[in-house]
């Protein structure tokens, strides 16, 4: 029989490894009304998030069977959340804490209840995932025939902005079944979903999928139903960047139930207008269900130059915004920790930016203590700085590079290369190691082995103790080519079994995304063995231990890291900030609050002007940062 835990008192009830938190965010633990909680940079929303978890489990708030969803953004956030979980709680009442993204919460759904659609919008079960460009949406329009000609025809087709025929596509709500046609618009959007739902050739974008999760349960409400009496508290993490589908899927499910919402997350750090987030989030949400809310204040990540920094930032986003309060000592005096750097040429900036990195190695500094941020086409300044860094010995790695259709940085947090890792850990030593109880945990989830099924457990650990010693002797020698690199992957992929890890993550069910991350953890692993002479350094190629990272801003959200080289503030970074004055400046607050100690931005002559981010230059020279002309050219390295 599983052991439970005895329930804590709620006012017996501390915070679970952390020494105190911020009154406010207190608040939001122990109360039990939905709330909305805007949580600035450094602010702590994860760990607000994870124990508020801690707290409904352990004092029986959430009551065994019940559960807590809590959805975000990108995978490695979900994970980090419920690794956090699993640290603070017994396994019972971990289990009852699902941590996923948008995503896989939709396509779960829909995966399981397919069938229960209308038949007229009913997709077929071997859909393909769709991820749309601006391409897409232009063969589509330009492949369309037989066009009605009482809207048009061809030339009203012609006028369609292929921008806004996606916006349509995406703000299109299902009715039961399909309408007739009262414009070349509408007409067009439901020839789009005919093609989609074709049983040969079906596929799907995520914001498609939500919308056919609402249809399905606006026409099936005991699906809603189930969803309420399963959950009784629902975490929005990354609020601000919810679109219009997430929400409607969000609301339609717990709207008016007994389902405590806490949604968190910060305006200011709101960077996926573009990808069509709602530009009044929180305020449709408070409206929605009557939220309170929350405002926290310290900032636990910046030293306090750098939070004073922020706040003229976001007086600029905002300018009722309150200061935010860094929980950070005063750093050492007459240490520069923030300034503009300006260059005559790219190689100029080039070497200035090695020689601060191997300054901040010979102070004790890591690789993975800087990034180099950009704006956007990290390939193109991969393409511009590695020649001077290769020069350097100073490895950096584009960790927005794609590999197979697959980013390394999206790799890195897939579930197919958090087994192999793991696997190939243990199988490089002779003996268990630390390793071994990871590997066990991986097994029971995806064979479904009872913890506590002692005779199961021991049939567990004999077959993984084979397999281990299987692997340690297939490992003897790093892989020569992609060949074996296949084969080495497969070897583990057969024991785990692949099957039991598709079944397990949505995303693997449908489509080619399962083949294209299974091909990229082969490249990478090859790339990664290349003059590797061990395992471990194998190991530390592939997790880029000792690479400085490269990413975009994008890429970077949720991340903080001790320094940022923020590579080009200039009009060609921020190309369309003189008519997205807001996206502009919230990018880039963004970009300055990753920074925890140190925050620098180059400019080079040679690569552009700053007329349209002349704002942003303005807002810096207000507070304080300088800007220092680097104009010696440096030697080679």
């Amino acid at each position: 029989m599983r052991y439970s835990a005895p329930l804590i008192r709620p006012e017996d009830w501390v915070p679970q490894g952390v020494d105190t938190l911020e009154p406010t965010a207190e608040e939001v633990v122990r109360g039990d009304d939905t709330v909305s909680v805007i949580a600035g940079p450094g602010a702590g929303k994860t760990e607000l998030l994870a124990q508020k978890a801690a707290y409904l489990l352990q004092t029986g708030r959430c009551a065994s069977p019940r559960r807590i969803l809590a959805i975000s953004f990108k995978k490695s956030s979900a994970k980090n959340l419920e690794e956090r979980i699993k640290q603070r709680c017994n396994q019972e009442q971990s289990s009852r804490f699902d941590s996923m993204t948008f995503d896989a919460f939709a396509k779960g759904i829909l995966d399981r209840f397919r069938a229960a659609l209308p038949t007229e919008w009913r997709p077929s079960p071997d859909y393909a995932i769709l991820l749309p460009s601006r391409s897409t949406w232009n063969e589509f329009l330009n492949g369309l025939h037989n066009l009605p000609l009482q809207f048009g025809g061809k030339q009203a087709l012609d006028r369609i902005n292929r921008d806004h025929f996606a916006k349509w596509v995406t703000a299109f709500e299902l009715p039961a079944t399909f309408l007739s046609s009262n414009n070349i618009n509408q007409w067009s959007i439901i020839e789009w979903w005919l093609q989609a739902l074709n049983p040969q050739q079906g596929h799907l974008s995520f914001p498609m999928i939500q919308r056919l999760i609402v249809l399905l349960f606006k026409t099936n409400p005991k699906l809603i139903m189930a969803l309420r009496i399963t959950y009784s508290h629902v975490f929005l993490d990354e609020f601000q960047d919810i679109s219009e589908p997430q929400y409607q899927l969000v609301k339609t499910i717990f709207q008016n139930s007994d389902t405590r919402m806490t949604a968190v997350g910060d305006y200011k750090q709101k960077i996926m207008a573009w990808a069509g987030a709602m530009p009044n989030a929180f305020e449709q949400f408070d409206a929605d269900y009557s939220a309170t809310r929350k405002i926290l204040l310290f900032n636990y990540r910046s030293v306090p130059e750098l939070v004073r920094v922020q706040h003229n930032l976001s007086l600029a986003i905002d300018f009722s915004t309150t200061p935010a309060q860094s929980q950070r000592r005063i750093g050492p005096n007459n240490v520069q920790v923030c300034a503009v750097w300006e260059f005559v040429s790219p190689q100029n900036e080039a070497f200035h930016l090695i020689n601060f990195i191997r300054n901040g190695f010979i102070s004790g500094l890591s690789p993975r203590n800087f990034v180099l941020l950009v704006r956007q086409k990290a390939d193109d300044a991969e393409n511009m700085l590695r020649p001077y860094f290769a020069a350097s010995g100073i490895n950096f790695r584009n960790e927005a590079r794609s590999i197979d259709g697959v980013s390394i940085q999206d790799l890195l947090a897939e579930p197919l290369v958090e087994l192999v890792l793991g696997f190939l850990q243990l199988g490089a030593v002779k003996r268990g190691g630390p390793q071994w109880r990871h590997c066990h945990d991986l097994l029971l989830l995806l064979r479904s082995v009872d913890p506590d099924d002692d005779k199961e457990n021991r049939r567990l650990q004999d077959e993984l103790g084979r397999f281990q010693m299987s692997l340690y002797n297939q490992m003897k020698t790093l892989p020569a080519n992609l060949e074996e690199a296949k084969i080495l992957i497969h070897f583990v992929l057969n024991f785990a079994p692949e099957k039991a890890l598709i079944s397990a993550v949505p995303q693997y069910c449908q489509g080619d995304w399962y083949v294209n991350v299974r091909n990229a953890c082969c490249t990478l692993l090859l790339e990664s063995c290349r003059n590797a002479g061990s395992w471990a350094n194998v190991f530390e190629r592939f997790l880029g231990v000792n690479d400085v990272p490269l990413m975009t801003i994008h890429k970077s959200k949720g991340l903080e890291f001790h320094t940022v080289l923020f590579v080009g503030l200039d009009d060609s970074a921020f190309w369309n900030m003189h008519n997205d004055r807001d996206e502009g400046l919230l990018a880039f607050f963004v970009a300055f609050s990753r920074a925890r100690d140190r925050a620098f931005f180059t400019y080079c002559h040679q690569r552009g002007n700053r007329q349209k981010v002349k704002e942003i230059y303005a807002i810096l020279a207000s507070a304080g940062v300088p800007t220092i002309c680097q104009n010696q050219v440096q030697g080679d390295h």
